[in-house]
Order: C-alpha cells, then sequence, then structure tokens
C-alpha cells in the first residue's frame, strides 16, 4: 500500500485522498440512514406567515428555504467531494495534463452534486405526503443540526426522534441568541408547514431528563 502511494503523484494523492475519505464518509452516512440513526433531509421552501405567539410573529421576510435539502446540504457538498476526487483520479490516470483534470474534476463534482440533490428531492416529494405525524414531536428534546437565527430571522434544522426514528426537521427560536450546532432543545410548538419551535434546554433541565 505505501509502496503503492510513493509511486503516485501529488495531485494523484491529494484526488485520492479526497475521494476515499468523503466516499466513506458518505457511506457511513448511508449506513445510519439504513439503520434509522440519522434524520431524513428535509426542506421547506414557502413565504406564509407564521404566527408563533402574542410577541414573536414571523413576517413577510421570514423566508423558510433550504433547511437541508438545498442544494448545499451535508449529502450533496460530500457528493460534490466524491465526484471531485474520483474524476481528478480518473483524469490523470488517463493521461490528461494536471490542469485539464482540475478542471473536468470539478465539473464531475458539480455534477453529483446535482444528481444527489435531485435524487434526495425526488424522495422527497413521494414521503412529503406520507404518515409522518411531526407534532409528535411535541415536548421531546433533540439537538441542533443547523444552527438557528435568533428571534425568527430564519430557519435551522433540529435532530429529534419522531415517530420512533432520529429525524432532522426545520425549526426557528423566539430567542434573543442564536442556538448553535449542538445546542440541546425542546419543542415547544409545532408552527404550520411542520416547523418546529424550539428553546434552549437550561442545564439544570438536563440533569432533570
Amino acid at each position: 500500500m505505501s509502496a503503492w502511494w510513493i509511486t503516485l503523484s501529488g495531485a494523484e494523492q491529494v484526488f485520492y485522498t479526497i475521494a476515499i475519505t468523503s466516499s466513506a464518509i458518505l457511506v457511513v452516512q448511508f449506513i445510519l440512514n439504513l439503520i434509522g440513526l440519522a434524520g431524513q433531509d428535509m426542506d421547506m421552501d414557502t413565504d406564509q406567515d407564521f404566527d408563533i405567539g402574542d410577541d414573536f410573529d414571523v413576517g413577510d421576510d421570514f423566508d423558510v428555504h433550504d433547511t437541508g435539502l438545498g442544494m448545499f446540504s451535508v449529502r450533496t457538498v460530500l457528493a460534490f467531494f466524491v465526484g471531485l476526487g474520483w474524476t481528478g483520479v480518473a483524469m490523470l490516470g488517463s493521461g490528461m495534463p494536471q490542469g485539464g483534470s482540475v478542471i473536468v474534476a470539478l465539473l464531475g463534482g458539480a455534477f453529483f452534486m446535482f444528481v444527489v440533490f435531485w435524487l434526495m428531492r425526488t424522495i422527497y416529494s413521494l414521503t412529503e405526503s406520507g404518515n409522518i405525524v411531526v407534532s409528535s414531536a411535541l415536548g421531546q428534546t433533540g439537538t441542533v443540526y443547523l444552527p438557528i437565527p435568533p428571534q425568527g430571522q430564519g430557519t435551522g434544522q433540529v435532530q429529534v426522534v419522531v415517530q420512533g426514528r432520529l429525524r432532522e426537521i426545520p425549526a426557528v427560536t423566539d430567542e434573543k441568541e442564536r442556538l448553535p450546532t449542538n445546542t440541546h432543545v425542546r419543542v415547544e410548538r409545532v408552527l404550520d408547514h411542520d416547523v418546529l419551535l424550539v428553546r434552549r434546554v437550561q442545564v439544570e433541565e438536563q440533569h432533570q431528563m
């Protein structure tokens, strides 16, 4: 293995590193999805108003958009690097000059990203009207997956158990501070379009859980 690696050029080593690493992460995510330890990507794209309470009104400027099933979700970015890496390896192996290989590899990565994005949107559109009852997440605790802007200024995502499975669901908060990734939160309300209203779980509350 080490002898083979040494025979590679610097560009080939870079492409192989990107390809193998990103492919391994993507496979692990896929396996976790199959056994139910990773949630499904969900996306909301609407200009509807959300009335979250007397003092917290999310108006026209609040766009629930690209919250995990967008072009630049974790999985599509991984797909980009998978395509970039393996396309670069193939191009260099075919004898193409390094500059041309980089350009084709970038195009290959973009193609892979678009394909995964399209597949995710297609799968979600088929299951969107299924039997997932998001309201069952009410009162449950979870963790922030994508950071949530403060006071309804935008959406993020939380990982929370819904019907016995960990899922990634769009969420907003009325708190004054941004909720970063891995923050423990509790689902306070389920809003229109299955968007969750969450609030930070205090340290003492976590100990009691």
